[in-house]
């Protein structure tokens, strides 16, 4: 389902990009903005702005007008079959969560990828949208080659998302970006709690899911197999699944195993933590730490799983070389 934008949404995708990054402003402290600013969503941000650069007042002025359309009744969830958005598409099946009416996949942002993968890939995510019977809203942009050069993407990335948001109020009256890591691994990273100021006086930007860690979202999931065997979490190999072997399908593998729950087929090489050896990058030392602390918290398990993940992470410098094996204090 593609839906064009109307035209007076108000164009916000200049600020929001804007914003994500490390702006340095003059002394007196005034963001001249152009093109047309929702209300709502500048107050947010001078807001948040102004936590950031200390307790001196933000202006940001530019040309704001209200729109000319009727808000969308929808309710939307940025969909990739990761585990984040995964988990927050069953809570909202189980009703656990209010309903979705749409999701909303981004076709073009792993753009290293040979366009024959990356079409493979979102004809599976297709494929998922149709068997939890919701329309699939496709997006695609080059906010990637415009940012890359100037800005850290796991920064930028709830921003350009809720640009999209923006462009499709007339269909939605909110929209969810599933949370990368539970809080407080969130703290530097991706999606956030603060993505929220984006809303507008049309659009609620909502973050979904910072109250599950990421094993704990894996344990949800092995409760529903069918999806589970769609999910897509490796974005470095070529390739339409989950090559197994770069060091996020490994981590996945990990709790997967140990909950009994690695399928066959989810991915492309059979689980083999000796193949961490050859990994040439670490995870992040958020993700990192979000898997060793839910790890230690359970004492049944192998001690090997968290041994091997300390290592890794101290080889490649995600975790401090005096990182020790015992859990870390509260």
């Amino acid at each position: 389902q593609h839906v064009p934008a109307a035209e007076d949404v108000p164009d916000q995708t200049k600020y929001v990009a804007l914003l994500r990054r490390n702006v340095r402003l003059p002394r007196e402290r005034v963001l001249e903005l152009g093109g047309r600013l929702s209300a709502a969503g500048a107050e947010r941000a001078t807001r948040r702005l102004v936590g950031r650069w200390g307790d001196r007042p933000v202006t940001v002025h530019g040309p704001r007008r209200e729109p000319g359309f009727t808000a969308g009744s929808g309710r939307g969830l940025f969909f990739s079959r990761g585990v984040d958005s995964m988990f927050s598409l069953v809570r909202s099946v189980r009703a656990e969560t209010p309903g979705f009416t749409h999701l909303l996949g981004v076709a073009d942002l792993d753009h290293w990828i040979s366009p024959t993968a990356r079409a493979a890939s979102f004809h599976r995510t297709r494929l998922t949208a149709r068997d939890v019977g919701l329309p699939l809203v496709c997006f695609t942009t080059n906010a990637r080659e415009l940012l890359d050069p100037i800005a850290d993407w796991a920064r930028a990335h709830g921003s350009v998302f809720s640009s999209c948001a923006l462009l499709i109020a007339p269909l939605l009256r909110s929209t969810t970006l599933a949370a990368s890591f539970s809080l407080p691994y969130a703290e530097r990273w991706r999606s956030h709690p603060d993505i929220e100021m984006w809303s507008s006086e049309t659009t609620a930007i909502e973050h979904d899911g910072d109250d599950t860690t990421r094993p704990d979202k894996l344990m949800c999931l092995a409760q529903e197999p069918d999806l589970l065997r769609q999910v897509k979490v490796c974005w470095t190999a070529d390739t339409a699944g989950n090559c197994g072997r770069c060091p996020k399908c490994l981590l996945t593998m990990t709790v997967l195993d140990l909950l009994g729950a690695l399928e066959p087929g989810v991915f492309d090489a059979e689980f083999d933590l000796d193949a961490l050896v050859d990994a040439r990058f670490a995870m992040s030392s958020e993700m990192l730490w979000e898997h060793l602390d839910w790890l230690a918290a359970r004492p049944e398990q192998p001690t090997v799983f968290r041994r091997a993940w300390l290592a890794h992470g101290r080889q490649h410098g995600a975790l401090g070389a005096d990182v020790g094996e015992a859990p870390r204090e509260e």
